[in-house]
């Protein structure tokens, strides 16, 4: 299922070309100028996160469609559970939604770096 997979490769995208962009933002060695706004690497660095959590939004969107679509499966007993399978399309749809808000929210969270990568440049 899509739902499950998106959203932690999302998120695994946005930190790999965070930490690439952010990480040398405050080595002793690189300075650039302060100016006002944003510059190349906040600018990049926005970019990348907001395509990320549309990509974690879209999916959890997508997985909410299909939890609905899988309402009327047959809730009669655990055996048939266990034996069957019944219930686990509903069971994986939800938690593709839980890992599309958790990694959605989490990408939300990385959304502070381009705003403190400035701030680095400014305590030098």
């Amino acid at each position: 299922m899509a739902g499950l997979g998106i959203p932690p490769a999302a998120w695994t995208i946005e930190m790999l070309v965070g930490f690439t962009i952010s990480s040398n933002a405050c080595s002793v060695g690189f300075a650039p100028p302060v100016t006002p706004g944003f510059d190349g690497e906040a600018t990049l660095l926005i970019a990348v996160q907001l395509v990320c959590l549309v990509g974690a939004i879209a999916s959890g969107l997508m997985s909410r469609r299909h939890w609905q679509l899988v309402r009327c499966e047959n809730s009669d007993s655990e055996h048939s559970h266990l034996t069957i399978g019944e219930g686990r399309t509903r069971f994986l749809a939800l938690a593709a939604m839980i890992t599309a808000g958790l990694f959605a929210v989490a990408i939300l969270f990385n959304l502070l770096e381009p705003v403190l990568i400035p701030v680095c440049w400014s305590w030098r």
